[in-house]
């Protein structure tokens, strides 16, 4: 267990004035009967009603120096992709420790808790979850399993609801409006992202490409593309014509080669979504409707097999796991004009030396209004609160604190720095990313993988197996019975 260094004093983070603010809601709820009064944290000069959206929160209250305990999942060897959004120990001149760590100092110092947090395989925090249910007691207060291992929990009713907690308004621009759209369910909502974390953002799927490649091949100006519209697969694959190259000369086209794009199977759920594609939708009820198989999707899934299964001309790195191939290092090495990325490869490729724009998933056709933008079931972890958890007051202030206050600390330092300054080489590119994040899908029917569908999608990319409607039909039955279990199941709690 980590505990917060207490010996810094508070230090408000510089307001990041934004389009996307909007105003605050009331509060629906009230604290707990125990807690006594204290002082709101000051305000910082810098921060101004003009730029500045607060949370409707009472501010003389406190916790008497109670624990917050957050458990949160990892996978030991990924390193990176793990969580560094909840807990620091002190200030040591990293953008979002040190940011993590001012926000933490400052909710702890007005409502008097404790944060801390346990990190455990995600594996370990399912079996977690479980006794904790059973055991009818919880020592966490928020849980952030690992997304593709938790959505059954769902249906067996481990998740409270987060619409019942006191003082959380969803509509404030703390919460991500996506992921309250997209993930409830009968008008109830068991998870949910925010401005808390940026594992979520760093596991949202988008595109880059060599500018020097660009420039050598005489291509379009790619930001123009996506600008006006025009970024879409065809336009994708039209520019990588005469790219691909044996560069060894060794006659066999391998991992040190020249691609136009270098991908993996993930690709072709981040290209499904990117046409406007959805596997599973929500009626008027609010309740699931798979709506994967009609002739648009059928085309759109056929034109990513013809992509990914052209095995010279694009790289799939899940063909190539037996080897040392690094897709992040061949495209440093100039293999690939485009490659698919999760927004947490930006910081790691900004360490090389090769010039490359990010862009967004392409459209199927010009005619489609938005790009829109993956989210990552294998990298993700979203909020939820145990079922059993007995002080949805404390659990509703703080987070709705600690969100408000991420905004304007952990956000910038993620979004404006670590990104748009550090990542990014080019002012395009961070207008890019606006498009980006603020397009972002959780695809219902991805997230819960009814009938595991999705899942036998993406595994299907590596097969050469083109018969997208007899897949379908074959597991037609298992979805819609997972769909109508989930519906039963949810319908019936509080």
């Amino acid at each position: 267990m980590k505990k917060l260094n207490r010996a810094f004093a508070l230090f408000m983070a510089l307001c990041m004035a934004s389009s996307m603010f909007a105003c605050a809601g009331e509060s629906d709820g009230s604290a707990d009967t125990d807690i006594v009064t204290t002082n709101a944290a000051e305000t910082s000069p810098e921060e101004t009603e003009d730029t500045r959206v607060y949370p409707d929160l009472p501010t003389d209250v406190t916790f008497n120096g109670e624990d917050f305990k957050f458990l949160h999942w990892e996978v030991l060897s990924w390193n990176d992709n793990n969580s560094k959004d909840l807990y620091a120990e002190a200030e040591i001149g990293d953008t979002i420790n040190d940011a993590v760590y001012r926000r933490n100092v400052a909710i702890e110092d007005q409502y008097g808790v404790k944060f801390s947090v346990d990190y455990k395989g995600h594996d370990v925090v399912i079996n977690d979850y479980n006794k904790i249910i059973t055991s009818n007691d919880s020592p966490y207060d928020v849980i952030f399993p690992r997304l593709t291992d938790s959505t059954s929990f769902v249906a067996q009713g481990y998740y409270y609801n987060l619409k019942n907690l006191p003082y959380i308004n969803f509509e404030n621009p703390w919460w991500d409006q996506k992921s309250v759209q997209d993930l409830s369910i009968d008008n109830k909502l068991f998870m949910v992202a925010s401005d808390i974390t940026i594992i979520d953002k760093d596991a949202t799927a988008a595109m880059i490409f060599n500018k020097q490649m660009v420039l050598d091949y005489n291509l379009p100006d790619m930001y123009e593309l996506v600008n006006t519209g025009k970024w879409t697969l065809d336009v994708m694959l039209d520019a990588t014509k005469g790219v691909a190259g044996d560069i060894d000369g060794n006659s066999v086209i391998d991992q040190n080669d020249r691609y136009g794009i270098i991908g993996q199977l993930d690709f072709s759920m981040s290209a499904f979504t990117g046409a406007g594609a959805r596997f599973a939708t929500k009626d008027e009820d609010d309740l699931p409707v798979y709506t994967f198989y009609n002739e648009k999707n059928i085309a759109i899934c056929e034109k990513i097999l013809d992509i990914m299964y052209d095995k010279e001309n694009f790289f799939n790195a899940h063909l190539w796991e037996s080897t040392t191939a690094d897709s992040n290092d061949m495209f440093a090495n100039n293999q690939g004009l485009y490659k698919w990325i999760r927004l947490d490869d930006v910081t790691r490729l900004r360490q090389t030396e090769t010039e490359f724009g990010i862009i967004p998933t392409p459209k199927y056709e010009e005619s489609q209004e938005e790009y829109y933008s993956t989210i990552s079931v294998h990298t993700c972890g979203l909020i939820t609160i145990p079922v059993i958890y007995d002080k949805p007051e404390k659990a509703g202030l703080i987070l709705e604190a600690l969100a408000a206050e991420s905004k304007y600390t952990l956000q910038p330092a993620y979004y404006d720095i670590a990104l748009k300054t550090k990542g990014a080489r080019d002012d395009e590119s961070a207008a890019m990313l606006d498009i980006i994040v603020n397009q972002r899908v959780y695809d219902f029917g991805d997230i819960f993988g009814f009938g595991d569908f999705a899942s036998t999608w993406l595994q299907l990319t590596r097969s050469g197996n083109q018969d997208i409607a007899s897949l379908y039909e074959k597991n037609e039955k298992k979805i819609n019975k997972a769909i109508d279990k989930l519906v039963e199941k949810v319908t019936e709690l509080d």
